[in-house]
């Protein structure tokens, strides 16, 4: 049996992809399993989902894109299928050009003719749930339960440099808080403002007894980095490759973030995550906040107050208080 799952969305999706990926793999172990990421980065979470899962990499370019279907077309795919949340129209029609037997895809108000299975999508339910709706029709059920949960695989080098990491900081056995004051540039109107990012670091150091703070900063979040950096020198500022963040990560007791990726990898370790959506975002906390029962959200889209700051310092005050 061959399959293809097509994932154009980037690392929190493929977070909430990775339970439905698990399962897959191991309901039909035999299987040849093909992963088509469209954001290389997004690849990272796969590894510990099946071994039996081979991950392609593609890309929108029209003329590489247009060589990428060649290339599926030849194999000729039992079942094929794309993540939830996917466009369904662009989708559909990059399916249409793909031989294969059976189409499986999450609707909303489309008819395609040439998909199988088209799932009716579902906005009272969690974009993990909905995932694993659509390997359903593969497996032979809907499952759910303890299996069914986000997962990210650390190597023992991975976990062995966090250890050292925070021995080399002094960090070991503290409580420690991870900051995220970024995301993918692409969607940077999902960001909360610097400015309250600094405004609650200092909330943060005046109120949450023995709490230490870890920043993570990639590529897209240099600027603001620097900027909280410079306000309080105490910061703890992580500038690692992603598999060592999740390393780090994995060692919080609470991790704050706008809605991004690495709130996603703070659910595969069941630490506890305030999630911060602001009046801007564009998202559906219901369907896309961390998947565990340890997340908060702060959704400013809904609750509209003159001192956001002290709002999220509430939620903070309570995720740390709770033991």
């Amino acid at each position: 049996m061959k399959i293809l799952v097509i994932h154009t969305y980037g690392l929190g999706d493929m977070v909430m992809a990775t339970p439905a990926l698990r399962v897959l793999s191991r309901h039909v172990p035999k299987a040849r399993i093909d992963l088509l990421v469209f954001q290389k980065f997004s690849a990272a979470p796969v590894e510990a989902c099946g071994e039996n899962i081979n991950v392609l990499y593609g890309s929108f370019d029209i003329f590489k894109l247009m060589g990428t279907i060649m290339r599926l077309r030849r194999n000729r795919y039992d079942y094929m299928l794309h993540t939830s949340g996917t466009d369904t129209l662009k989708m559909a029609l990059f399916m249409a050009l793909l031989k294969g037997d059976v189409r499986i895809a999450e609707v909303q108000r489309q008819w395609i003719p040439w998909y199988r299975y088209p799932l009716r999508g579902n906005h009272a339910i969690h974009r993990v749930e909905a995932n694993l709706r659509l390997i359903a029709p593969i497996v032979g059920e809907e499952l759910s339960g303890p299996e069914c949960k986000p997962h990210f695989c650390l190597e023992p080098s991975e976990r062995k440099y966090a250890e050292d990491f925070l021995s080399k900081n002094g960090l070991v056995d503290k409580r420690l808080i991870g900051i995220h004051p970024g995301c993918n540039e692409k969607f940077s109107y999902k960001r909360w403002e610097v400015e309250k990012y600094i405004d609650l670091v200092g909330r943060m150091y005046d109120r949450l007894e023995g709490a230490e703070i870890l920043l993570f900063a990639g590529p897209d979040e240099r600027k603001e980095a620097d900027i909280l950096k410079e306000r309080y020198p105490a910061l703890v500022v992580v500038r690692e490759n992603l598999n060592r963040v999740a390393a780090l990560i994995s060692h919080l007791s609470l991790m704050i973030t706008n809605d991004s990726g690495l709130g996603h990898i703070a659910s595969c370790f069941e630490v506890k995550t305030v999630t911060i959506f602001s009046g801007s975002s564009r998202a559906d906390p219901h369907k896309i906040a961390p998947y565990t029962m340890h997340s908060c959200v702060v959704d400013f889209r809904k609750e509209k107050c003159d001192d956001e700051v002290s709002y999220v310092m509430e939620t903070v005050d309570r995720c740390w208080s709770e033991r």
